[in-house]
């Protein structure tokens, strides 16, 4: 009887644990195509070796980009959500204010790609010669093992 109890008490714990593992992740994050880039992303910083300093500049850099994005997609979502609203109420929306909605809706979208570009530069500003020609072998090596597909990457590093 002790043996029983013991023998289900030990498959219980065991199947816990294993269930535990493999729902932690949940079912909806199973396949993120995200996850790579992070995983690119980390392997890329951690090559680079970057000092305390530049660490520090690199955080304040990111802190500032994070917020400027932030504003500029939450007016993007504000100028979608208002454009799909006069298209759908097609009452008293003219083409004339639609297409002022898409021109600050581009107008807006060319910012974003600036703000990124602007930061991709501070960004590489920071790294000294050795770190750049790191970096630079570091992304030709992604691109050549991604050529087939889109490169998400290139948003975040638009430069070889």
């Amino acid at each position: 009887m002790k043996n029983r109890t013991r023998l289900f008490l030990f498959v219980t714990v065991v199947f816990i644990f294993f269930s535990a593992r493999a729902f932690a992740r949940g079912p909806y994050e199973q396949d993120r195509r995200m996850e790579k880039f992070h995983n690119h992303a980390r392997e890329v910083m951690e090559a680079l070796q970057l000092t305390d300093a530049q660490k520090q500049k690199l955080h304040a850099l990111c802190e500032g980009a994070r917020e400027k994005g932030d504003i500029n997609w939450n007016k993007f979502e504000e100028l979608q959500a208002g454009l799909s609203e006069k298209v759908l109420a097609a009452t008293g929306s003219s083409k004339a204010e639609c297409n002022k909605i898409i021109n600050q809706i581009a107008e807006l979208r060319a910012q974003m790609v600036k703000n990124r570009l602007e930061h991709w530069i501070k960004f590489v500003e920071i790294l000294d010669s050795e770190q750049k020609d790191i970096l630079a072998g570091r992304l030709k090596e992604l691109r050549k093992r991604r050529s087939n597909q889109r490169m998400h990457i290139r948003r975040y590093f638009p430069f070889p």
